[in-house]
């Protein structure tokens, strides 16, 4: 039987969450088992749910209700109203009512009784159903039984007038039940075809899909109301075509090749070999020093790792071949090589081709420059006293070379005349505006 529980899933559908929790920070895992969230059931094994199902037991049955009362005998003796849904034909103590197809939303009966028929609108049995929707104390509705007639106190015979016997009761004929009232709707295929009709006591909405009696195993969508009265009644519901049809089997993939190996990629650069040793392949200096400081013969090697430097290869520790196809390796006989003629990068390559003593040429000292000739003093300028025409006042001036003795000079307001005296430490003011004017002497 299944248990009504409040659940939290990490996903805005059941169908698509990955894990389900007892709390709605989503910290603490649901225990290991089977969980139905209406049509979809799932199993949850090690805080982590397995594909979705459809199970039969998701299916949904449609109960007649009455409204609540206090008591079993009055709800038995209420009309059903209204419509109350089960995941199970016949409803016991622990079972849960619903108010939709989905059975998603628990019925709340507030702890009332309530009366119940799957066909007829008279209960067959009452049922007290809490705010969760859990059914207890499942009574089974029995029919009033009739008054028993008291006979008649028959009187003291009077002799000799005999008794008059008593007139039997005229039986009253039971009321015939009243037919069940039907909905008639319209449904197709769900793989397509011909409309069918069929009825019920309950009520569908168009999308959802059923099992006729007339028509086998075969899935239909509710498409609507208002059908012809017929006589075909329903075996199973579901809430669309997808939960009533069953799975698709999934195509087999093709196998998978198995991936083709890359290339390794062949690297190369330039090293900086010694003419002089005269060895296959040519070897380097003795020393670092000679190496940084000798004109070397550029020679390219190569490796398996895309190197394009000799740093990259010393410090993956890649060796270095003699040719492209990687099948020498480069014998430099624990010499120095360098990366750059005079200069750059000296390195050892050993025997076998690998690099190790990597490290930069130290820089030149370059040669001290000759201490440049002393420079002379600059001689201080020489400035030529001129007087005002009309203020005999003194100005002094530089010029590109000497002034004629009493040349007349203007200023573009007055005229001034030279006196004839120079000096390297004039007096003030000193100014720049005087222009000689062709004349000599004051106007």
């Amino acid at each position: 039987m299944a248990t009504p529980g409040t659940y939290y899933f990490d996903s805005s559908s059941f169908s698509t969450a990955t894990s389900l929790y007892t709390d709605e920070n989503l910290t603490t895992c649901a225990a290991d088992g089977i969980y139905a969230l209406g049509t979809v059931v799932r199993r949850q094994v090690n805080c982590v749910l397995e594909i979705v199902e459809t199970c039969p037991s998701c299916v949904f049955y449609t109960y007649n209700k009455t409204t609540a009362k206090s008591s079993s005998s009055l709800a038995c003796a209420e009309t059903t109203s209204s419509n109350l849904y089960f995941n199970t034909s016949s409803p016991a103590n622990g079972d849960v009512g619903y108010t939709d197809t989905g059975l998603t939303t628990p019925f709340v009966g507030g702890d009332s009784v309530y009366g119940l028929d799957q066909s007829t609108t008279s209960p067959s049995f009452s049922v007290v159903i809490s705010n969760t929707g859990v059914l207890s104390s499942k009574t089974t509705c029995v029919a009033p039984t009739p008054p028993t007639p008291t006979p008649p106190t028959p009187p003291t015979p009077t002799p000799p007038t005999p008794p008059t016997p008593p007139t039997p009761p005229t039986p009253t004929p039971p009321t015939p039940p009243t037919p069940p009232s039907y909905n008639y709707y319209s449904a197709v295929p769900c793989t397509g075809g011909a409309t069918v009709y069929f009825r019920t006591t309950g009520s569908y909405s168009a999308g959802e899909s059923v099992k006729i009696d007339a028509y086998g195993n075969t899935c239909y969508e509710v498409v609507s109301g208002g059908a012809p009265s017929n006589t075909n009644d329903v075996t199973a519901a579901y809430a669309n075509c997808t939960a009533c049809l069953p799975a698709p089997t999934p195509p087999t993939p093709p196998p998978t090749p198995p991936p083709t190996p890359p290339t390794p990629p062949v690297g190369s650069f330039t090293i900086y070999t010694n003419s002089s040793t005269g060895t296959n392949p040519l070897q380097g200096w003795s020393s670092s020093t000679a190496a940084c400081n000798g004109t070397g013969v550029p020679v390219t090697v190569y490796n398996s790792a895309n190197h394009s430097t000799v740093q990259q290869a010393y410090n993956a520790g890649n060796a270095l071949y003699v040719d492209s196809g990687l099948t020498t390796l480069y014998n430099g006989g624990n010499t120095y090589f360098t990366d750059s003629n005079s200069g750059g990068n000296y390195f050892q390559v050993g025997p076998s081709g690998f690099i190790f003593t990597f490290s930069a040429c130290p820089a030149p000292t370059p040669p001290t420059p000759p201490t440049p000739p002393p420079t002379p003093p600059t001689p201080a300028p020489t400035y030529y006293r001129f007087e005002n025409c009309s203020t005999s006042q003194f100005v002094f001036q530089t010029m590109n070379s000497a002034p004629a003795s009493n040349a007349r000079y203007f200023n573009g307001l007055q005229y001034f005349r030279y006196t004839g005296v120079s000096t390297t430490l004039p007096g003030s003011p000193i100014v720049t505006n005087l222009t000689f004017v062709g004349q000599f002497g004051c106007p």
